[in-house]
C-alpha cells in the first residue's frame, strides 16, 4: 500500500483524513503526509488495511431488509453463479473469511445462518 492507494481507500469508505487518523490513532497531518509523499510505513500498512477491512464490511445507508423469501432468492441467484462469483475479488475474500467449520457447510446454509442472526 502506498500513499495513493491510502487516499483511493480512505475516499472509497468516505473517510475524512481526520476520521481515518482517528481510526488508526494517527494525526490528521500524518494521513495527509502518508497521501503526499507516497509512503507509507510498512509498520502501518497491517493496521490501515484492518481498519479498511472492517469498514468494507459495515452496511452502507442505502442496505435495506430483505424478507426470507428475498433472501432466499437471492441464496438461490448466488448458488445457481458460484463460480462466477467466485472470480471477483470481495465475494472469493469474503468466501475465504469463513470460519473452518463454516466452510464444511453449504454456501445457502451458511448465508441463511448469517441472515437469520441479523435483527
Amino acid at each position: 500500500m502506498n500513499g495513493s492507494d491510502l487516499k483511493v481507500l480512505r475516499k472509497k469508505f468516505g473517510l475524512s483524513q481526520e476520521e481515518l487518523g482517528e481510526l488508526v490513532g494517527l494525526s490528521k497531518n500524518t494521513i495527509y503526509n502518508y497521501e503526499n509523499s507516497g509512503v507509507v510505513p510498512k509498520s502501518k500498512i497491517p493496521i490501515l488495511e484492518k481498519v479498511f477491512k472492517e469498514y468494507d464490511r459495515k452496511p452502507s445507508s442505502e442496505t435495506k431488509n430483505l424478507s426470507e423469501k428475498e433472501a432466499l432468492d437471492v441464496i438461490e441467484k448466488i448458488l445457481l453463479h458460484e463460480d462466477e462469483l467466485m472470480k471477483y475479488e470481495n465475494f472469493y475474500l469474503w468466501v475465504k473469511s469463513l470460519r473452518t467449520d463454516e466452510r464444511n457447510k453449504t454456501l445457502k446454509e451458511v448465508l441463511k445462518n448469517r441472515l437469520d442472526s441479523i435483527d
